[in-house]
């Protein structure tokens, strides 16, 4: 049931490292930076701030780039309102027309190595006087304009305390797994940082370096302390350990399951070598006989492997029984294989087999040892 439970986990696991989040994490840090209202009263000074920070840290050596998100993707942070398309009735399954928004600078989809689809990405142009714009995922273009070209559209975020202006499609770029591998993520819009009327005063700075993204936080401290001494920098992680914080409870689950798994394989091992060791011991005075009236090393290592094969089989039928009960209470924790996976089973008994073989096989490989006449005298 163990070793079942171990199969299991290890594909599920191996299948959720191959999920692309939508983004490269290589070698990207990320940081959050929240400017206070007593230092940063406007809304222009706040947006100043945010874009002399990342004009600085592009400055730094080996920073190839450097963006901002309003919420970072794997960070549990989120905001969602609901969504009018220009002329559409969205998706009767899509009732109330909710999708994710984000406020990003010009550089980020850049940074984070997000696939332009078509179209552009924002542009340092994209401010409080130009045109007002937004780029769409995959997922929303399908949504909104499941057969249209979706540059040009126009889109609003519904509130019913403000109005909002209508933005003009000018990209689609690849869909992110913002909450995590295993989590689908709903329809999303992003807005530039620069046009938002009230931008956001807590944002996430994601830069991609040439060099290991941790050897970067002390330049980037020290950078920060130029620009404002009383600024700290908080929730460092590289993107890597985000993506791998959000399979964290998968990886737990396997490392439990599997340590006790291995240790169940032993004491299986064990207690089969000593069982028929015990059982051949006690059959010392048959076996002479045996050997005594002609028998070949040969039959003797048969019985006893086929004495040991018996019980063994009786295990595993039992033991693959209670595996297919067991494992359908675990299904939710699997990804991308089902809970009566015939590969894990198959691989299972194989591997139980051969442990059960070569245990028997070594008390019967001493038993062929023994000398008929000896073996006779015992009683």
């Amino acid at each position: 049931m163990l070793l079942i439970g171990a199969s299991l986990l290890i594909r599920s696991f191996l299948s959720l490292r191959q999920i692309s989040p939508g983004f490269n994490p290589e070698k990207v840090l990320s940081f959050q930076l929240l400017v206070p209202k007593t230092r940063y009263a406007t809304e222009a000074q706040q947006v100043a701030f945010f874009k002399r920070v990342i004009g600085e840290v592009e400055a730094l050596p080996g920073v190839s780039s450097a963006g901002a998100i309003s919420q970072l993707p794997f960070s549990e942070d989120y905001w969602s309102s609901a969504l009018l398309a220009e002329g559409k009735t969205l998706s009767p399954t899509h009732p109330s027309a909710e999708v994710d928004w984000r406020c990003v600078s010009p550089g980020y989809f850049q940074t984070m190595q997000i696939p332009l689809k078509r179209g552009r990405t924002f542009l340092p142009s994209d401010d409080a006087q130009a045109q007002p714009v937004a780029i769409i995922d995959e997922r929303m273009a399908h949504l909104a304009w499941p057969n249209e070209d979706p540059l040009g559209k126009r889109l609003q975020e519904a509130s019913p305390t403000r109005s909002n202006p209508w933005l003009t499609v000018v990209g689609v770029v690849g869909t992110v797994k913002h909450y995590g591998l295993i989590n689908e993520s709903r329809e999303l819009v992003y807005r530039p940082q620069l046009q938002r009327a009230a931008p956001f005063r807590a944002m996430s700075l994601v830069v991609r370096s040439a060099l290991p993204p941790e050897s970067l936080v002390q330049s980037l401290r020290a950078k920060l302390r130029a620009l404002d001494p009383d600024q700290p920098l908080s929730r460092i992680k590289t993107m890597k350990e985000l993506v791998a914080d959000s399979i964290a409870k998968q990886r737990f689950y396997l490392l439990v399951l599997t340590t006790f798994s291995l240790v169940a394989l032993v004491l299986a091992s064990v207690g089969i070598y000593g069982l028929i060791s015990y059982a051949t011991a006690q059959r010392t005075h048959e076996l002479g006989i045996r050997m005594a009236l002609g028998a070949d090393r040969s039959d003797v290592v048969r019985l006893i492997v086929g004495h040991g094969m018996t019980l063994a089989a009786i295990g595993l039928g039992l033991g693959l029984l209670a595996a297919a009960a067991g494992s359908r209470m675990m299904s939710s924790m699997l990804y991308g294989v089902g809970a009566g996976d015939p590969a894990s089973y198959l691989i299972v008994t194989l591997i139980l087999g051969s442990v059960a073989v070569f245990a028997s096989y070594l008390p019967a490989r001493r038993a062929t040892r023994l000398d008929p006449l000896v073996a006779l005298r015992q009683q």
